[in-house]
């Protein structure tokens, strides 16, 4: 699992969907779709609904999303005191 897996996946969820994320990450929908489907292939399970209204987050999703949040506030913490 990488960092850059868990920003693109925080970005789906938390834009509601693929082509707004991509817009969020500045890459492409391939790009995009590649990083989620080897997080969920790593991990094992489905991590979000993709419907034609957008996107959701499975159980799953929702669990790694809150981890995944507490990880990158670790990271920025980290880099903004190694900064100072």
């Amino acid at each position: 699992m990488e960092l850059h897996q868990l920003r693109c996946f925080l970005a789906v969820i938390e834009e509601g969907g693929f082509n707004r994320a991509t817009t969020r990450l500045h890459i492409t929908q391939p790009a995009l779709s590649y990083q989620i489907k080897q997080l969920e292939q790593e991990i094992g399970t489905r991590l979000c609904n993709r419907r034609p209204g957008g996107v959701t987050p499975t159980e799953a999703g929702r669990m790694l999303a809150h981890h995944a949040r507490e990880v990158m506030e670790t990271v920025r913490k980290a880099t903004s005191a190694l900064q100072e």
